[in-house]
C-alpha cells in the first residue's frame, strides 16, 4: 500500500483507519512453530542468509543456528556477514559466507528465491538500504522474509513496570513495527505481503488461547513476509 496516493500528509485520520484494516488484513496466524515455518518456506530452494554469523561461533553446532537449518533445507544457501574473523572461521569448516556490508550497493551477482534477515534491521544504521540490498539480490517471484522483535510483547512492559525502563540488545537500534515496515518496504520499491504469528502448542488448549489472546501482546517477535513490487 502507497499512502502517498491516498493522501497528502501521512497524519490524515481518515488514511490512518485504511491503514490500520490494510494491516488488520495481512496477520497471519499460523499453526507451526517457526523453524518448522522457516524450513517450509526454504526446501529446496536458493537462499541468501543476511547477518549468518549471529555474534559468535559458540552456538554453531547447536541444532537451533538459523544458518545450519537454513543450509540443510534450501538447496543452496549463501551466508553474508560483516564480522571477518567469523566469516572465514565458518568458511573453513566448509560453509559459504562472504564478508559485506549488506546495506552497501554491493552485488554478489546471484539471485535468490528467498532473502532471511533475521534479528538483523533493528541493528543496522539504515534499514531501507538493507532492504534495497536484499531487493537486489531477490529473484522476480521471490520473498524476503524479516525477523525483529515486536516493542508490544507484554514481557517488555513487565520489565519496564519492573525496572524503570525496558534494556534489551545494547546494538538495537530500532523497532520495526508493522506500520514502520511498511513504510520501509514502500521506500524499497518492495511490498509487505503478510506478517505471521506462530500459535502452535503443547496442548490443543494452549493453541485455542493463543488463538484468543491478542496477537500483537503475546508475541515475541513480527515475522514479516515481503515481496518485489513487480510481482505483486
Amino acid at each position: 500500500m502507497d499512502w502517498t496516493k491516498e493522501a497528502v500528509t501521512p497524519v490524515d485520520r481518515g488514511l490512518h483507519k485504511k491503514v490500520l484494516y490494510h494491516l488488520k488484513s495481512m496477520r497471519l496466524q499460523v499453526d507451526m512453530e517457526l523453524f518448522e515455518f522457516i524450513r517450509e518456506q526454504v526446501r529446496g530452494k536458493r537462499v541468501l542468509d543476511i547477518g549468518a554469523c549471529d555474534h559468535d561461533l559458540a552456538h554453531i553446532e547447536s541444532e537451533n543456528w538459523r544458518h545450519r537449518m537454513l543450509c540443510r533445507s534450501a538447496d543452496y544457501c549463501v551466508g553474508v556477514d560483516i564480522i571477518k574473523p567469523l566469516v572465514d572461521a565458518l568458511n573453513a569448516k566448509g560453509f559459504n559466507l562472504k564478508c559485506l556490508d549488506a546495506t552497501s550497493d554491493h552485488f554478489i551477482g546471484e539471485l535468490f528465491d528467498v532473502v532471511f534477515i533475521g534479528d538483523v534491521i533493528e541493528h543496522v544504521n539504515d534499514p531501507v538500504r538493507l532492504m534495497k540490498f536484499a531487493k537486489r539480490h531477490l529473484k522476480e517471484n521471490g520473498i524476503i522474509m524479516v525477523g525483529t522483535p515486536n516493542p508490544f510483547f507484554y514481557k517488555y512492559f513487565v520489565q519496564t513496570l519492573r525496572e524503570g525502563t525496558f534494556i534489551s540488545n545494547l546494538e538495537h537500534c530500532f523497532w520495526i513495527t508493522p506500520c514502520m515496515m511498511l513504510e520501509i518496504c514502500r521506500r524499497s520499491s518492495l511490498a509487505l505481503d503478510k506478517y505471521v504469528f506462530f500459535i502452535k502448542s503443547r496442548t490443543n488448549l494452549k493453541r485455542e488461547i493463543k488463538k484468543l489472546l491478542p496477537l500483537e501482546i503475546f508475541h515475541e517477535h513480527y515475522w514479516y513476509l515481503i515481496k518485489n513490487t513487480s510481482s505483486v
